[in-house]
């Protein structure tokens, strides 16, 4: 399943992860903006260096692929993006929730929310929130 992300949600994101918290420059609008302390930041920080975009989206895919296996040459639109730090467990960790539109033959054809806890580059889980079901109008 292809991801086709129309309006550059993904890749703002991305940008956003590696200029503010992969990146110690964006730290004090971090701190600013949510209750964390510098030091799980820095935790956060180190376990998603060497982050890689190409293994996200592949990550992204082949979950997407398994969710909606009984539809072949269906895309996957992005049509909603947001990210948020939190803590579980005295762990930080990058909440992402990302809605998709799955489409097939131009007739959208089920809406669904990924929300994605990304703790390090290896530690990602990922759960599925079905929105809508079968035969809606694009």
């Amino acid at each position: 399943m292809e991801i086709v992300d129309k309006y550059g949600y993904l890749e703002e994101v991305i940008g956003y992860i590696e200029q503010n918290i992969i990146s110690e420059k964006g730290w004090p609008r971090v701190l600013r903006k949510i209750r964390i302390s510098k030091e799980l930041l820095a935790e956060l920080s180190l376990g998603i260096k060497k982050f890689s975009e190409n293994a996200f989206f592949a990550l992204l895919e082949e979950k997407l692929e398994k969710r909606h296996s009984s539809i072949t040459g269906a895309e996957a639109y992005v049509y909603g993006v947001d990210l948020k730090i939190d803590i579980e467990k005295k762990k930080a960790f990058i909440l992402l929730t990302l809605n998709f539109k799955i489409v097939q033959r131009e007739e959208t054809e089920d809406k669904i929310t990924m929300i994605i806890k990304m703790f390090s580059k290896e530690n990602i889980k990922v759960n599925f929130v079905a929105k809508e079901k079968n035969n809606l109008k694009k």
